[in-house]
């Protein structure tokens, strides 16, 4: 797993680089370039065709997991602040495990507090 975690690392760090988008309008003139030569063939087709749904799926996959560890330590940093707090709310430290309604319920609470001071 740790392979994958830096696989995605490097993956992600590359897909949002101008290095990425010139590897990407390289990619695309050869593939427009072998349409040209090969007269537009079903297997120059196929490759757009499956491919790029497949590149596509890939990327999400790589994506959210990058974007989910990145949550995970933000989450980790902001829990070390609140214990950080004299008195921390064991309801606001834990808030992540919590279903909707009670994430909603902590919230309104926190409004109506913030009102009142």
């Amino acid at each position: 797993m740790r392979n994958f975690a830096r696989a995605a690392h490097g993956i992600t760090s590359f897909a949002g680089s101008g290095r990425a988008v010139i590897v990407i309008v390289v990619a695309i003139s050869v593939w427009l370039a072998w349409g040209l030569l090969g007269d537009f063939s079903r297997g120059w087709e196929l490759t757009a065709t499956a491919g790029a749904p497949i590149l596509t799926l890939l990327m999400l996959v790589v994506l959210q997991h990058s974007e989910n560890r990145e949550s995970a330590a933000t989450r980790l940093k902001l829990n070390e602040l609140l214990l950080a707090l004299e008195e921390p709310d064991p309801e606001v430290v834990t808030v992540e495990e919590k279903d909707d309604e009670e994430v909603h319920r902590l919230s309104q609470a926190y409004r109506d507090e913030a009102r009142q001071r």
